[in-house]
């Protein structure tokens, strides 16, 4: 269940369950690990272990996320997805003077859950009680790499030598009437949207996106 006053606030208001995240276990780790595929703006890019204390690296220096084992509580609201209500796990992160200190980014649990609740979750997203957010806004990411060094100036593509990525990406966002670049803490404001053409634009120019006019 998302905080939905991540960004806002140092308290934690938690929404429905309805953020579905992956358990990946492989014969190379005795650990299991959580993947989080659609974190959106500021959620996991690495997988990270279901330890207690675990820490990985977020898209980029200083942005960090860390695995913190919590009491059980039960979520009566939450029945409706029809699994175990037990949370008690949850991620966290920081990242640098934007979020200096941790903060819950969702709780979890490690109960699977079957198709038909993962149905019922979408059901309330979109329904009258849903995040209003998904049902009003287009909300976009895409990644791109950060290298060791710069290419030199003229040269479109960085040479083999230079292009080593530092595995850090950068995050390119269209989420509300603006697009950003985000790297760690810092945010550039590429693009204040005002109509729908503009929005059309923006993501095709800057996001690769195509779409039908037709």
């Amino acid at each position: 269940r998302f905080n939905k006053t991540l960004l806002s606030s140092e308290d934690v208001n938690l929404g429905p369950r309805t953020h579905m995240v992956l358990f990946v276990q492989t014969e190379c780790s005795p650990h299991l690990y959580l993947v989080d595929a659609g974190g959106g703006t500021i959620g996991l890019v690495r997988p990270i272990p279901v330890c207690d204390g675990a820490v990985v690296q977020g898209a980029s220096v200083p942005e960090e996320h860390r695995v913190v084992r919590t009491r059980s509580r039960t979520d009566v609201a939450s029945s409706f997805t029809g699994c175990d209500p037990t949370e008690d796990w949850q991620l966290e992160m920081r990242c640098g003077t934007h979020m200096p200190e941790w903060r819950v980014l969702f709780t979890f649990s490690s109960h699977p859950v079957d198709s038909s609740a993962i149905e019922s979750a979408s059901q309330v997203l979109l329904g009258p009680q849903g995040d209003a957010s998904f049902q009003t806004n287009i909300f976009c990411v895409k990644y791109f790499r950060l290298y060791s060094s710069a290419p030199a100036r003229g040269e479109s593509n960085p040479s083999s030598e230079r292009s080593e990525s530092s595995g850090d990406l950068g995050r390119l966002v269209l989420t509300g009437n603006k697009a950003t670049r985000r790297i760690g803490d810092t945010c550039q404001v590429l693009a204040i949207i005002d109509t729908d053409l503009e929005r059309r634009a923006i993501l095709k120019e800057i996001f690769g996106v195509k779409i039908d006019d037709s």
